[in-house]
């Protein structure tokens, strides 16, 4: 039987430059939605899941993620080369908090439901993505399957060599070693890592078409995830 997943690894270096003047002094994660701070309420998902071992990487203000560490119980690892890497360099740095463990890598300004998390951990192989139906956010990555698996990622659909099976959460469960098993150029997203490595050692697709969810990178993603993710997830309650 698969050991449970109590490890997550947030990444949450990113400068936020797209949503300034929003993020001139707080980094994305603390912005707020519904009275919570979209990290603090991905947080609190994880934690009424069993998952309470979490680690966030840090760059851009990293002082005011350090600051709530003992408030939410989560160990803070900063991320030196933030302003000039990808962030599979937010990655690396983070895997040592979770080699050798299952767990959740998912990224700071995410805004979803928790049936996203629910859907990655009860499902029965190690390293499994989630994708979802089109969101029309404008700021889609798209995902190539084979035989059930990742085998690409595109944010140019005509650039797949398949139709797409669906859109890219951002939301993975791996196993521990998955981190550092591929390696990365210094200036290379995490996500195209994975997909590199998924050719190699599969990483398996789970797919939620009707996911209620959005990244918030630019304002005009903002004002999506206020006007049509957070009341479907207000109609859920309590699982937002």
């Amino acid at each position: 039987m698969e050991a449970p997943v109590r490890t997550a690894l947030i990444l949450a270096a990113g400068r936020g430059t797209r949503l300034r003047p929003l993020t001139h002094d707080i980094p994305k994660g603390l912005l707020p939605l519904g009275g919570e701070p979209i990290l603090g309420r991905s947080i609190r998902l994880l934690r009424e899941r069993g998952v309470d071992r979490i680690g966030v990487v840090t760059g851009h203000l990293a002082h005011r993620y350090e600051a709530l560490a003992e408030v939410w119980g989560i160990t803070c690892l900063h991320n030196p080369e933030y302003a000039t890497t990808g962030s599979h360099r937010s990655a690396e740095v983070g895997a040592a908090l979770v080699a050798g463990h299952p767990f959740l890598l998912l990224e700071s300004d995410l805004v979803y439901h928790g049936s996203a998390l629910d859907r990655l951990l009860h499902h029965p192989g190690t390293d499994v993505v989630l994708t979802s139906g089109p969101t029309h956010s404008g700021d889609e990555v798209w995902v190539e399957a084979h035989h059930g698996h990742l085998q690409a990622l595109s944010k140019r659909r005509e650039e797949l060599g398949r139709a797409p099976v669906g859109e890219l959460v951002g939301i993975w469960k791996l196993g521990g070693g998955a981190l550092l098993e591929t390696p990365g150029g210094p200036d290379e997203e995490y996500e195209q890592v994975l997909a590199r490595r998924s050719r190699v050692r599969p990483i398996a697709i789970a797919h939620a078409e009707d996911l209620a969810w959005g990244e918030i990178d630019t304002e005009d993603h903002l004002r999506r995830v206020e006007r049509e993710v957070w009341p479907k997830l207000q109609e859920s309650r309590p699982d937002i």
